[in-house]
């Protein structure tokens, strides 16, 4: 079977029969140049694949972003829990400013442990509620649900959350700012590795979200408190500039093996940008 026409046979065709060989090939070769792109050629970036903020939007957030951490300072000397027993466990500890709220998918925060047990995590719902969850060591799931109206998110949050261990049962608890936001207790077993630890992404780095990080500390004991986030406002106050990361909503960052956050040299690094206040 010939693929190509001879002369004579191209000279009997009609018009529109010689267009639609034509665009037949042209057809084949768009093909293949598409695959050859998608699967063969890895020079393209982030930039490349998909649209990130402009450097006026960016500026934008970024004004905003002062806005909320001189507000911050100005009230980090009324920022004061009523502490609570300390207990065995661990607490997660941010600065953040929420931007994503499409009602698409899960979007993740942070996520640590394993996929089926033994997890815990931070993500917004399809409805944009933020979820505290953990998963038990039988995969059972224990959770906080706040619903979304009751957050500022058009500023800077300071946010605590913490797994507690009592004598007879567990507690998962949210603080944001001044107040404690949620609180609920449980009886299960719980051998949770925070080494294991993503921000930006869940575990198996499916669900993304968009947000500027200015904080994250993650520690052993629940404490009831954010003294630690307190004192970086004081640091800020005095050195006039902070480091903020921005993640894009497919950016993601590790824990390294010495406990540190990583940055990983992928298309996935999210954007780190000094700021002066």
């Amino acid at each position: 079977m010939r693929i190509f026409p001879s002369k004579q046979q191209w000279e009997k065709w009609k018009l529109l029969s010689r267009l639609a060989y034509i665009g037949f090939w042209i057809g084949i070769i768009a093909l293949a140049l598409s695959c050859y792109l998608l699967f063969f050629n890895n020079s393209l970036t982030k930039e490349d694949l998909r649209d990130i903020p402009s450097k006026t939007d960016l500026e934008i957030q970024y004004q905003n972003l002062r806005r909320d951490l001189f507000s911050l300072l100005n009230d980090s000397s009324d920022i004061t829990f009523k502490q609570d027993s300390a207990y065995p466990g661990f607490s997660f500890q941010l600065m953040i400013k929420y931007v994503d709220f499409s009602p698409k998918k899960r979007k993740y925060i942070f996520d640590c442990g394993e996929l089926n047990k033994n997890r815990i995590s931070l993500f917004f719902d399809l409805q944009n509620n933020l979820l505290f969850e953990l998963l038990d060591s039988y995969g059972i799931i224990h959770n906080i649900s706040i619903n979304h109206k009751s957050l500022d998110f058009d500023r800077v949050q300071l946010f605590n959350f913490e797994y507690g261990e009592m004598k007879h049962s567990h507690f998962l608890r949210i603080y944001s700012n001044k107040e404690r936001l949620g609180y609920i207790e449980f009886h299960s077993s719980v051998n949770i590795n925070i080494d294991n630890l993503i921000i930006g992404s869940d575990l198996s780095k499916k669900y993304s979200t968009e947000f500027y990080l200015i904080e994250f500390l993650s520690k052993k004991g629940a404490t009831g408190t954010i003294t630690f986030l307190i004192n970086k406002l004081k640091q800020y106050e005095l050195n006039q500039k902070v480091t903020t990361i921005y993640f894009d909503g497919d950016d993601w960052m590790k824990r390294n093996k010495d406990g540190d956050l990583e940055q990983i040299n992928s298309p996935n690094q999210p954007l780190f940008f000094e700021l002066s206040l």
